[in-house]
């Protein structure tokens, strides 16, 4: 259902506490005072964090854009889930006391209790990424409603550490605050290991390369066309030994925060530093060394909730806490900031970390939506901007963040567009708009291009006017005053001003002149505050379209479409009073915080209507269930339909692991392994020959494309991409043979649903084939009724899967074709980042020769070494594990028809005998269910009447 306005229904109800509760009274001091800016202080920041409130109130729904006319608060649709959640209720009021009842109808009183609950909405899954500062955090705390909530959670940093995911509380959570960490696989630990291995101990070579050319100069024998020569002919030789110094000081710190325990290793800089000087040439007996000693640090098992489904077990780990403080306090283990951590000789894991989970109660807007912040692309931490392997494009809607100044000339917003733009719904949000709406000067050079508003031009002139106006009376009332502490006063003569000893009363009629200009100067400063709230807004006005008008034409010159947004996180929160904020405040209308709510609320409106039909399934099976308790059919045969489902069941899993799983391994194969691996030869002998055309740039080009893992540019080399080059035709292979593999495993998904479908039919087919005249589902059909509302429950669930599941197989085929950008890697990038390590470490006479050399070799690596191979392995990885997950829902849903079914039936068989209460309750829910089948007409045919009266308004 594509978004819309949707029709009015006037209402003149307020909001209220939407969002956080607002706090007492006594606490708007701490909510508006102003916090620190100084940004190398971050322990007082976060202190001055946690001694704010938890939140701030929103006041209307026209203020916030959360118009009750919404499908999210749309309160037609908040009546009929009253009026749903009544029919359980009332069948719950029909159930006398006594155990004997409650044993003889427990799925029945259990059933009309989980009708009394909507079910949940898919939510809608949106990343964030940008660069570091543009906005992303702060982003996420206004549309949550709780200042200061992304900092808490980034321990006390302006910067976020690892990928978190901020979404509505948690099934097992019980606390207003939890997290769910999901820390990295032992195969990936191990590679970062070893990249953090070769980070650091290149960078060692690069210093004894440095000292040996200084002593080479001293002497004036260096060799200029083998080493990377002087300065002055080098391209970028300061810039490249700044990147590998940041990536091995980032390295040093990863190892100090794991180890740090490990007194005679790595007790202190010195010994850690000694420590890896030791080890320097042995890479591989370092990491195997580094694991055993990560493998002790890391939890011994999953924790798992006791009421859990997940079949498999995940390296996460759960906490729960009644506030943000206490949970950040339990979170420091594993996203400890570096300024803590010198301070503790605890460990820190936030290196093995690959998301954080932050579950929230009572936030309205996470029941729609879940927000995951992502480290900053421009982050100068090397490991921080590459921390998960999660895939940013595994979402619905991406955000590109950025600040407005510069959203349209830095790399990281192209990059991201160009990347997902055309798979993915985009949006651009720019930040930071109060920092341009009121420049005077850039407002003069927009209306000289014809962005022109009459009103902010008299605004500006008359605010230049009122400056002018104040200045000069302020100093007009400072000599006057100086003057009068003097025993003088000032007097005009022709137009000049001159000084003379005043009479008491001269002094006090001049005091009192003072008083009176005093006032006048206050209403002027008065009206330069109106007027400087007017410029701000208005300038804002003209600004606006000037800055669409670039992005569009951006959006144009790369043949891309995205929607735009533009904000200030800052006075958004001034608006609502929980930060101060120096000069005029934007209208909370031009903040863009409000249309961006709305945006995601219209974007969530199909998921709404769709959790609505699914909701009125829901009582529709129960009303179908009840039927069949109200009306048993007393044939002892039929007991024998319990043991058709109880095999059914058993059968389901099966079908997974043994059909499905057998077809996708086949065309997995035969679409990317055998058909890459035909072509080993052409792919190796094409990026061997690319990489040897680079033999003839200079030696600091090559190490500076290196150090940023082949993708740079420099002022004599254009901006590359060697792993888009190395894998052109890896690429072409995989996208000739993919549409193939998709329709085959939709094949296997439907003919995997067919059998499924199959085991729930065969109940039918198990109670109709005993004496017809005494069968189940006889004359009425009752029991058939209830079997067919399961089976089209079940052809729900299974289209539920492969929409979600085509969108893991978008986003794989993202990863497994397309370079990745500075906060994720592709596959192919990190098919490459074993290669690029092996060249870190290259060092010596004959570097260019010997570098490319290294860099042929490891692409001619066969078998799994290949780096083409393991790029299909990643995708081959990939594929099942999404596959995996999603069907393992599916098969717990399905055997959860199973075993409702199997709950109803017991109903029927579990009368006892001198069980009076029981025939009494069945004739009363005979009476009752008429009305209740009435009811829930009546609210399907209400929900039809909404969803066209929005589909209109489309």
């Amino acid at each position: 259902m594509a978004p819309h306005e949707p029709p009015p229904t006037p209402s003149s109800e307020q909001e209220g506490s939407l969002f956080v509760t607002q706090e007492d009274d006594t606490n708007v001091g701490a909510r508006t005072s102003e916090p620190p800016r100084n940004l190398k202080q971050p322990l007082k920041l976060l202190q001055k964090a946690l001694e704010r409130s938890c939140g701030f109130s929103y006041a209307t729904y026209p203020e916030e854009g959360l118009s009750i006319t919404s499908a999210a608060y749309d309160p037609r649709l908040f009546n009929l889930k009253q009026a749903l959640a009544q029919i359980g209720l009332d069948v719950k009021k029909l159930m006398p006391e006594g155990d004997l009842v409650k044993a003889v109808f427990a799925h029945l009183l259990r059933s009309a209790v989980a009708i009394t609950i909507a079910p949940s909405k898919r939510k809608r899954c949106i990343c964030l990424v940008g660069d570091s500062g543009a906005g992303k955090s702060s982003i996420i705390n206004c549309i949550l409603g709780i200042p200061e909530l992304a900092l808490v959670f980034a321990l006390g940093k302006s910067v976020t550490m690892v990928a978190t995911s901020y979404e509505s509380a948690f099934p097992w959570q019980k606390k207003q605050f939890a997290a769910r960490i999901v820390l990295l696989s032992r195969r990936d630990i191990r590679a970062k290991l070893r990249g953090l291995c070769a980070d650091y101990f290149s960078y060692q070579l690069e210093l004894v390369e440095i000292r040996k050319r200084a002593q080479a100069r001293a002497a004036k024998t260096v060799d200029m066309e083998d080493n990377e020569g002087d300065a002055s002919k080098a391209e970028q030789p300061s810039e490249v030994r700044e990147t590998k110094r940041e990536a091995a000081q980032s390295a040093f710190e990863v190892f100090r925060s794991l180890f740090r325990k490990r007194e005679k290793e790595f007790g202190n800089d010195e010994r850690g530093k000694e420590f890896l000087r030791l080890a320097d040439g042995k890479v591989e007996e370092t990491v195997n060394e580094f694991m055993e000693w990560c493998t002790d640090l890391l939890p011994k098992a999953t924790e798992q909730t006791a009421d859990s489904n997940n079949r498999k077990k995940t390296n996460s780990v759960h906490l729960e806490a009644e506030t943000r403080e206490k949970l950040h306090t339990q979170l420091q283990m594993y996203a400890e900031s570096e300024q803590t951590l010198s301070k503790t000789p605890k460990s820190s894991l936030w290196a093995l970390v690959s998301k954080i989970h932050i579950g929230i109660c009572d936030v309205p807007i996470l029941e729609h939506a879940i927000f995951v912040d992502w480290p900053g692309a421009s982050d100068k931490n090397y490991l921080r901007a590459k921390a998960s392997n999660q895939r940013i494009s595994d979402c619905d809607e991406i955000w590109i963040v950025g600040q407005i100044s510069r959203i349209t000339t830095d790399r990281t917003p192209s990059d991201a567009l160009q990347r997902y733009a055309a798979i993915k719904p985009c949006v651009i949000v720019c930040t930071h708009i109060d920092t341009v709406a009121d420049n005077t000067e850039h407002l003069a050079h927009l209306q000289a291009q014809g962005f022109q508003d009459s009103a902010c031009t008299k605004e500006c002139a008359r605010r230049e006017m009122l400056d002018t106006t104040i200045r000069t009376r302020k100093a007009d009332l400072k000599e006057h005053e100086e003057a009068i502490s003097n025993g003088q006063i000032v007097v005009i003569v022709e137009d000049e001003e001159y000084l003379c000893e005043g009479t008491e009363d001269e002094l006090q009629i001049a005091r009192n002149k003072i008083n009176s200009d005093n006032a006048a100067l206050r209403k002027l400063e008065n009206e330069l505050g109106e007027v400087n709230a007017s410029v701000i807004n208005r300038g804002w006005d003209v600004h606006e379209p000037f800055f669409r008008n670039r992005l569009k034409s951006m959006l144009e010159e790369m043949e891309l479409n995205a929607s735009m947004f533009f904000v200030s996180n800052e006075h958004y929160m001034g608006c609502k009073g929980a930060k101060s904020v120096k000069g005029s405040l934007l209208e909370l209308g031009r903040t863009g915080i409000p249309e961006l709510r709305r945006h995601i609320l219209r974007a969530t409106e199909a998921d709404e209507m769709a959790a609505m039909q699914e909701y009125i399934a829901k009582v529709e099976i129960f009303l179908r269930g009840l039927n069949v308790v109200a009306n048993p059919e007393h044939d002892k045969e039929n007991r024998k339909v319990l043991q058709t489902i109880e095999e059914g069941k058993g059968k389901i899993s099966n079908l997974k692991h043994g059909d499905y799983f057998t077809a996708l391994d086949h065309t997995l194969e035969q679409s990317f392994e055998r058909a890459v691996a035909r072509r080993m030869d052409d792919l190796v002998t094409n990026a061997t020959e690319i990489a040897s055309g680079k033999i003839n740039w200079h030696a600091s080009t090559l190490k500076a494309f290196i150090a940023n893992a082949g993708s740079h540019n420099t002022p004599k080399v254009g901006r590359h991409n060697w792993n888009r080059v190395f894998f052109a035709d890896l690429t072409n292979n995989i996208l000739a043979n993919w549409d193939t593999f998709v329709n085959e495993e939709a094949d296997a998904f439907t003919k995997l649903q067919e059998k499924l479908l199959k085991e729930i039919r065969g109940v039918i087919a198990s109670s109709n084939g005993r004496r017809a005249a005494k069968q189940l589902g006889d004359k009425t059909g009752r029991f058939r009724e209830l079997i067919e509302a399961k089976i089209e429950e079940a052809e729900r669930l299974c289209e539920k899967a492969r929409r979600e599941y085509a969108i893991k197989l978008m986003s794989i085929k993202t990863e497994a074709t397309t370079p990745g950008t500075k906060p994720q890697k592709s596959f192919i990038d990190k098919a490459m980042d074993y290669g690029y390590d092996l060249c870190k470490l290259v060092k010596g006479r004959g570097y260019r020769r010997n570098v490319i050399d290294t860099l042929k070799s490891y692409i001619a690596l066969r078998g799994r070494s290949s780096p083409f191979m393991s790029v299909v392995f990643d995708t081959r990885r990939a594929v099942e594990e999404d596959a995996n997950a999603q069907l393992d829902v599916l098969v717990d849903a399905f055997e959860g028809i199973f075993d409702d079914i199997t709950g109803w039936l017991e109903s029927v068989f579990a009368e006892q005998a001198g069980d009076a209460d029981a025939p009494v309750v069945r004739k009363e829910l005979q009476k009752y269910l008429p009305d209740a089948l009435q009811r829930h007409q009546d609210i399907k045919m209400q929900l039809e009447k909404i969803i066209k009266e929005y589909q209109n308004a489309a």
